[in-house]
């Protein structure tokens, strides 16, 4: 390799060591870095349908660092992108600039795909060029298209490209697996019950778990069909100059922005948006509808399997109440995820299709903790004032700090809870969580969002009570004592 500062060899006695260039330097300082983290640690190599390792991809690589120059990355520096109206430079430093430089030439096409009912080609049978493997002639239609169609030299498919009998390789590969999205020059998505773009939006591949992040993390995207025919004549569908129908039908079919299409910043911010991308979709293994939002919102989750998808998705939760303090976490509805540490925590994106409502982004008003998830709460009485058992609906006049009476009907989805009577010891609550702090004291936002709660004279701690629909009330702004702030444990 490549000694950082110095290059050439000694001729002669007098030999003094060539400096090497600056922009020489720092690119080969990026290059090491890109290669040895940011793009898969095995992929196909198309000449010959071979697995080769990163040694290899940099070694193929390394000559095109040379063509980089201190006028290329000046240039590179100062480009900006048109968004909303306005001007925004595309890097922040140099070393930002020489990223991209280095991510334009180190080029691998990716493969999305959804996989056959009788499986998909292994590590293994690509190491042992098994061609009656199930999906082979897939992967082969895929690796044609990646070296014929669009010029790459490697390429990375999620079936074989992944030694699945080794959990720790498993695990780095599905953390990893946004970015290395992320970084390919082109995603290729195999539609295989699509025929043109008037039916491509049918088709299976938007309905699962995978190919969510698999959408909006590649910067460029081609589709073909299910006969391998690209859906159009332009050299990729999704990325700048793309196919405007087709990003409008997508946009239409999942409900995500073209912007978020074509420039999705990942990270533990507008969740409930991106909750609701997942909402509905499938996956084979339960799990994966938690591990496969890991890179969309920039957070580390462990893998394992079998944990079942409750636990997964809560423990997807928690990570993310580490790292916001974004209310629209407790924005949810329907039953919670069955855990014995807590009963308030959604167990799938689905619970998050529900009316926005503002939020606030507190500190320290909510975590999970070894008692429980805890949350501090405004909580107010409340006065079951009717039931009816046949709808599951309660009629609660809920008592706002002694300023205010709300009325308030709740379809709660626990029906013996109708039947708790403040005369029987039990008390009703409501406890609403996106409350702003102010200097003049806490204050009820334009639209709350609150949960039902429930107390009893044999416990004093709370209960969250499941509802249909997420229970929200419109007040003008109002301001009330902090005595009605508690931290419960749920």
């Amino acid at each position: 390799m490549f000694d950082r500062g110095v290059y050439g060899s000694k001729a002669h006695e007098n030999w003094r060591p060539v400096l090497m260039p600056e922009a020489l330097t720092d690119v080969l300082e990026e290059f090491t870095r890109y290669v040895n983290n940011d793009i898969p640690f095995r992929l196909i190599y198309l000449l010959d349908m071979t697995l080769v390792g990163r040694s290899t991809v940099k070694q193929h690589f390394r000559p095109l660092m040379d063509e980089i120059t201190n006028d290329m990355i000046d240039e590179e520096s100062k480009k900006m992108r048109l968004e909303q109206g306005f001007m925004y430079p595309i890097h922040s430093d140099r070393r930002s600039a020489v990223r991209a430089l280095v991510e334009e030439r180190v080029q691998y096409a990716i493969f999305s795909h959804r996989w056959l009912e009788e499986g998909e080609p292994s590590f293994k049978d690509v190491e042992q060029r098994n061609e009656s493997a199930p999906g082979y002639a897939k992967l082969g239609h895929f690796c044609e298209v990646a070296q014929k169609g669009h010029g790459m030299k490697f390429a990375w498919s999620d079936t074989c490209c992944i030694d699945k009998s080794s959990s720790a390789e498993l695990d780095e590969s599905i953390r990893s697996m946004f970015r290395w999205y992320r970084n390919s020059a082109i995603c290729i998505v195999h539609l295989a019950q699509s025929t043109s773009t008037g039916d491509m939006t049918d088709d299976e591949w938007f309905t699962r778990g995978w190919t969510l992040q698999e959408l909006i993390a590649p910067k460029k995207t081609k589709f073909y069909n299910k006969d391998w025919e690209p859906l159009t004549s332009l050299h990729y569908d999704k990325g700048e100059y793309g196919d405007e129908d087709i990003l409008s039908a997508i946009s239409k079919r999942t409900g995500i922005s073209r912007r978020n299409l074509l420039h999705f910043d990942p990270g533990p911010f507008f969740l409930k948006e991106r909750m609701e991308w997942a909402a509905g979709r499938r996956a084979t293994r339960d799990e994966d509808i938690a591990y496969s939002l890991t890179g969309i919102f920039n957070v580390g989750l462990q893998i394992a399997y079998g944990e079942g998808a409750d636990r997964a998705f809560v423990r997807l939760i928690e990570a993310l109440m580490q790292v916001t303090s974004d209310t629209d976490i407790l924005h949810w509805t329907g039953k919670a995820a069955v855990l014995p540490h807590t009963h308030a925590l959604p167990p799938s994106p689905a619970a998050y299709r529900v009316k926005s409502i503002s939020g606030s982004r507190p500190r320290g008003r909510f975590a999970m903790t070894s008692s429980g998830f805890q949350i501090k709460l405004a909580v107010f009485p409340s006065r079951l004032v009717s039931t009816d058992q046949e709808t599951g609906v309660a009629t609660l006049a809920c008592d706002l700090a002694g300023m205010h009476e709300v009325i308030l009907k709740v379809e709660v989805l626990e029906r013996d809870a109708l039947q708790m009577h403040a005369d029987d010891g039990y008390n009703w609550m409501i406890g609403v969580f996106n409350y702003m702090d102010t200097l003049a004291g806490p204050k009820i936002a334009p639209i709350s969002g609150c949960y039902l709660l429930m107390t009893s004279s044999l416990s004093p701690e709370c209960i969250k009570l499941p509802t249909r629909d997420v229970i929200t009330f419109e007040m003008s702004e109002m301001v009330f004592d902090v005595k009605y702030l508690q931290t419960v444990y749920l």
